[in-house]
């Protein structure tokens, strides 16, 4: 079984939690039937270590790397509200108020461009009650984001249900 809580490790940027990285593996060889237990996991993991996720530039970049993987992977199916909350959980804790250094300092690096993008397609990709049909920007007010905006510019015509 993976191991949830790891220990508190203060000032490690670029370390990257183990329960995280072995969920991000996990995440790689991941089948539509597997989102519902493997998004539960992934929320439980970030609620279990928020501490560390939130002061580590690498482990929130990797989280949203999976979310990305997970919303591709979930457009084939229905997302039910439970799956839908655990994956929105684990969203709140990488952009909670204790996140906002670690975003700092990612805007800094200037390498949260393509994270916080990111975060935001995976967000427009996994929520079936929300598709964009017209050009779009979706904007963060989140701190952290500097109000960047994702510009969405979807494909011409309807977009196809969601099964």
């Amino acid at each position: 079984m993976t191991r949830l809580k790891e220990p508190v490790i203060l000032g490690c940027q670029l370390c990257v939690l183990k329960v995280i990285k072995d969920l991000d593996r996990k995440a790689e060889f991941l089948v539509v039937g597997e989102i519902p237990g493997f998004i539960s996991l992934l929320s439980n993991a970030a609620e279990q270590n928020i501490d560390n996720i939130t002061q580590s530039a690498a482990t929130v970049s990797t989280i949203v790397e999976i979310l990305f993987k997970v919303a591709d992977l979930s457009q084939t199916i229905s997302i039910d509200k439970p799956v839908m909350e655990n994956f929105l959980k684990t969203v709140d804790i990488i952009v909670s108020d204790t996140a906002k250094g670690t975003w700092r300092d990612l805007n800094n690096g200037n390498t949260s461009g393509n994270t916080s993008i990111k975060l935001l397609q995976a967000i427009e990709t996994y929520d079936p009650a929300a598709p964009l049909t017209r050009p779009t920007a979706v904007c963060v007010s989140f701190k952290p984001f500097n109000g960047r905006c994702h510009h969405h510019n979807p494909p011409s015509g309807p977009h196809p249900p969601r099964q």
